[in-house]
């Protein structure tokens, strides 16, 4: 399982406050036992004209933020991991996960777990060395649209699609998203460690639950549930 945020706005110092309230999430996550999420981290930031994409094998609560940022419109995926299988553990594992095709460039980071041997056998690839995660990104480009793939992948969904996306087109426009879906929704009524969050001060964050526990000045307001929302677009040079 994981903790993860999205941004879009222009505030550098409103990011730099989500990572901190991730690195406290992801060393202590008290929706989920207290575990930590130790492995391996990542992050991709799109501006008007660059793209920084890093990825690291090491807990994201050992490492800061390896760029200096700037107060610029910007959009954000930041992403720490626990892994469910620990084989699978390294940097090349870590999210957000990149693919392209013909429609664009897309970059996606996801929190549950989704159905690896069923998706494995519908795309024909062998997924011994795979992240469940990486096959989903894989199935979505499937479609040139993007909410028909997602609607279609729910039905892989073992506990949880949560999952933030940034789709750069062709024509040179990004867009980012958001979707909080979780399977069984009712038995894990109890719990909201699959819950996604909304902030609007300085821009717009959807965050996982546990980053607003530790961030007091983060929103409390829960996102809409169960479609892929739009949270911003931007031209790109």
């Amino acid at each position: 399982m994981c903790r993860m945020f999205a941004y879009y706005g222009s505030s550098s110092s409103k990011i730099e406050e989500l990572f901190n309230c991730l690195k406290k999430s992801a060393e202590k996550d008290v929706y989920f036992g207290n575990a930590t999420h130790p492995d391996g981290w990542g992050f991709v930031i799109l501006t008007k004209d660059q793209i920084f994409h890093y990825r690291s094998a090491n807990p994201i609560f050992t490492e800061n933020l390896p760029i200096k940022l700037d107060d610029e419109e910007t959009m954000a995926i930041f992403h720490a991991r626990q892994a469910t299988d620990k084989n699978l553990v390294g940097s090349q594992f870590s999210h957000p996960y990149s693919e392209a095709n013909e429609n664009g460039l897309f970059f996606f980071a996801h929190n549950g777990s989704v159905d690896k041997e069923k998706l494995s056998q519908d795309l024909l690839i062998n997924s011994d060395m795979v992240v469940d995660s990486e096959l989903a990104l894989k199935f979505l480009l499937r479609y040139s649209n993007i909410y028909n793939g997602i609607n279609d992948l729910k039905n892989y969904t073992r506990s949880s699609l949560n999952s933030f996306i940034i789709r750069i087109s062709r024509e040179k426009e990004a867009e980012l998203f958001y979707l909080n879906y979780v399977r069984n929704r009712s038995e894990k009524a109890s719990s909201n460690y699959y819950d996604l969050y909304i902030d609007t001060k300085d821009g717009i964050s959807v965050f996982s639950s546990t980053l607003s526990y530790y961030c007091n000045d983060l929103g409390q307001n829960k996102v809409k549930y169960g479609e892929l929302t739009p949270i911003g677009k931007m031209k790109l040079i």
